[in-house]
């Protein structure tokens, strides 16, 4: 339990005050363990800012697959824009999402080899449950499955641009900026001969 609490403890410092801005001493002080103590279950900060950034990549796969899987029995288009405006709100309502792409923008300059290669994973593997999910619909088994490989490169690219949107603090409404990308996405579709909605 001393172990989850320094997680969850740390997660929200670091996501409020940055790498710099969040001390191991300050972490300690409010799980409410002398700062000492926090060495029984990690070797540094660095380990602890590492380990959370596994465990919230871990969150976030396990949040998409369970997207998927329960929506699976709506239509391509709607379970796509409903994925986007799942994304879009997470920036704004999970702390694990806003601390990721917190750390994939401005990450730690002598952690930046270790995130680039935990961030590269993540997105491997969250686009490949994605692009699995659409090869398995129904309605998309007759179709090309290079061209839905590409569709969801590109799905994904506005997922994040609009997720760096809001951590940046650009002035938008939400629903707005997913309606604006979801407008860019299915003029894609129309240059791909429609391949998503034949």
């Amino acid at each position: 339990m001393s172990s989850q609490l320094i997680r969850e403890i740390a997660l929200e410092l670091f996501t409020k005050k940055g790498y710099e801005g969040a001390s191991l001493a300050n972490i300690a002080e409010l799980v409410g363990i002398k700062k000492s103590s926090i060495y029984n279950h990690y070797k540094s900060k660095d380990d602890l800012f590492l380990t959370i950034c596994e465990t919230s990549y871990n969150t976030e796969l396990l949040s998409t697959k369970n997207f998927f899987e329960k929506n699976k029995h709506k239509d391509v288009l709607s379970l796509l824009k409903g994925y986007l405006e799942f994304r879009a709100l997470a920036i704004e309502h999970s702390l694990t999402t806003t601390f990721l792409f917190r750390f994939i923008a401005f990450p730690p300059h002598h952690l930046t080899e270790q995130l680039n290669s935990l961030k590269i994973d993540h997105f491997s593997h969250a686009s490949a449950t994605v692009i699995e999910a659409m090869l398995n619909h129904p309605s998309l088994q007759q179709k090309d499955e290079e061209v839905i490989r590409k569709l969801i490169k590109i799905y994904f690219t506005l997922i994040h641009g609009s997720m760096f949107e809001t951590l940046l603090g650009r002035d938008l409404n939400i629903e707005l900026k997913v309606d604006i990308l979801w407008d860019s996405f299915q003029e894609q579709l129309h240059i791909q001969e429609k391949v998503l909605t034949q």
